[in-house]
């Protein structure tokens, strides 16, 4: 099926369920997010059943009608249907299909109850049904189900008959994902990034995950994944919504890899579990966790004691936030193992000091990006997204940072990203390659900031400028990394040595020849040329105040020494 074509049913199917959310009085509600990916999820889902359940049995995909030849099966058949079925299918009972509710949508019973109430209740069985599957985790152990039910989000009770008996009818006569699930990462991404594109973006606060745009996770996971891999660990300690994960998965093979990660927040972790799930990754689930990963990591060694590490580590963590209230607990960590012969702690370079003013203003990443470097093994491999200030900052904590990938031989590609590539901020970000399984005793520096086209998007009804790298972008920057292959005025190779010379220093522009072009001029080719500038620095200044006036007689001083 053609993308363009999977959009618009995509946009078709997610109106009608917002037509019926506009109808109940919660567009625009907190809850809307909540509701629209309950429902497509269990559409899609419903949807992978019948799939599932044609795929094994000659009769059901050989009836003319589906849900009365699912209906006449005997019960024994059809329990022996679902033992057959693939651990990623959700087991969904005859009487909570889409059809079989549609058929009851003027349901009551004798205590009062109603449709809607059988359609929570529906969900919520469902979600109780695949808990052992389908359902993550907090921190304290506790369980996100899931499915809560939708209707108990319409305060007008009046409403909510009326919005279940409508959403039903979108959903029995919408497109049917029968025809996709051969389909492979690309096309789900799409039907992710479209379902989410809106919400993503909207609200969240302090803790709002920043969307990684799926071209930067694509790069990432090119340049990372060089040569074919199997059976090896990934980990994101900041996942947000998964897109990293989802792409670096793709590249090794979703069933040859395990995908570990751990998020704040519970607007992520649901995010996360809709993105594993549309990526047939759902083996990983049990290994989401919703948590701080500064004060709470989940994931410890066979010992118990320690961290786990990774083969492969992706992060876009959030560049600044107030990490007040875990700010004991990080200086506290007694987290401590040998690498490179030595005794390390896990925030081995510092915490930051809390500030007195704007404590949102906290340099977190400099707290994840420690983590990341304790947690992964000897010949790991990570990909992490920084702010480029980070590159050359002069702040303690940043440059021993540095320093510690520098000395130790730990970093082999730096990659700094154009402008507005991540729409929702205006940081510029660069990529940190680190790769602990050989001696990296050249770093390469590439300095994409100048690739790219600029296109003009709406976030929260306000207009911003996105840069958007194409397909020949991205090769070039793959290509580039993986081949070390130096451009002049774009990329260059440094030594370890020489890095450290430059107070560590990982700006690509720092090392680049400066080339000096002479041009022979005439004295009237130069006295023009000259007056012309005067103009129009005139012009700019508008009404001149003393430091620019300086400026100008300044300028009428420069004299001709060439011959005439």
């Amino acid at each position: 099926m053609r993308e363009a074509e999977l959009i618009n049913n995509i946009d078709e199917l997610i109106n009608d369920i917002k037509s019926c959310i506009r109808a109940a009085g919660i567009n625009n509600d907190s809850s809307e997010f909540e509701v629209v990916t309950e429902i497509f999820l269990y559409k899609f889902l419903n949807d992978k059943l019948r799939h599932e359940l044609k795929s094994i049995s000659p009769k059901l995909a050989n009836a003319e009608d589906f849900d009365k030849a699912l209906e006449e099966l005997p019960e024994h058949e059809f329990n022996s249907l679902l033992r057959d079925l693939n651990p990623d299918t959700a087991i969904i009972k005859r009487n909570q299909t889409i059809s079989f509710l549609y058929k009851h949508k003027e349901y009551t019973d004798s205590e009062g109850n109603d449709f809607a109430w059988l359609l929570d209740k529906t969900l919520v069985d469902i979600a109780n049904n695949n808990l052992g599957i389908f359902s993550v985790s907090t921190d304290d152990k506790n369980k996100i189900k899931l499915f809560n039910g939708v209707c108990r989000n319409i305060i007008d009770v009046v409403k909510r008959n009326n919005f279940a008996k409508a959403v039903i009818g979108k959903l029995v006569n919408s497109y049917n994902f029968d025809q996709v699930f051969s389909e492979k990462y690309d096309f789900f991404s799409t039907i992710f990034e479209h379902l989410i594109s809106e919400y993503n973006s909207n609200g969240g606060g302090a803790n709002a995950e920043y969307y990684t745009p799926k071209s930067i996770a694509e790069i990432i996971g090119k340049i990372l994944i060089d040569e074919p891999v199997q059976n090896v660990e990934v980990c994101d300690p900041t996942a947000g919504s998964g897109t990293l994960l989802m792409a670096i998965a793709h590249e090794i093979g979703e069933d040859k890899c395990s995908i570990y990660s751990q998020d704040l927040t519970q607007k992520s972790v649901k995010l996360l579990r809709l993105n594993l799930i549309l990526n047939n990754l759902t083996h990983s689930l049990p290994n989401v966790r919703q948590a701080d990963i500064l004060a709470t990591p989940q994931f410890k060694d066979d010992s118990g004691r320690n961290l786990r590490q990774f083969d492969y580590i992706v992060s876009n963590p959030p560049f600044k936030t107030n990490f007040e209230s875990t700010h004991q607990a990080c200086l506290d960590d007694e987290h401590i193992r040998i690498i490179n012969g030595k005794e390390q702690k896990r925030f081995f370079a510092g915490v930051p000091n809390i500030p007195n003013a704007d404590k949102e203003k906290m340099a977190i990443y400099l707290m994840v990006l420690q983590h990341i470097l304790y947690s992964l093994k000897d010949d790991g491999k990570a990909g992490i997204v920084v702010p480029t200030k980070f590159l050359d900052w002069t702040d303690r904590i940043a440059k021993s940072i540095r320093a510690y990938l520098i000395d130790n031989k730990f970093l082999k590609a730096v990659v700094s990203m154009p402008p507005n590539v991540f729409a929702n901020t205006g940081t510029s970000v660069s990529v940190l390659f680190i790769d602990k399984s050989r001696q990296n005793n050249e770093v390469f520096l590439l300095d994409a900031s100048e690739m790219g086209r600029s296109e003009t998007i709406k976030i929260n009804n306000k207009k911003v400028k996105k840069t958007i790298l194409d397909e020949e972008d991205r090769e070039y920057i793959v290509n580039s990394v993986r081949a070390r292959s130096v451009d002049e005025g774009k990329s260059v190779t440094k030594d370890t040595f020489t890095i450290s010379k430059r107070n560590y220093s990982l700006v690509a522009g720092q090392y680049f020849d400066i080339k000096i072009e002479h041009e022979n001029l005439t004295k009237e080719e130069f006295d023009k040329r000259m007056l012309d500038y005067e103009k129009r620095l005139t012009v700019l200044f508008g009404e001149s105040n003393d430091l620019q006036k300086n400026i100008l007689e300044s300028f009428k001083m420069v004299k001709y020494h060439g011959k005439d």
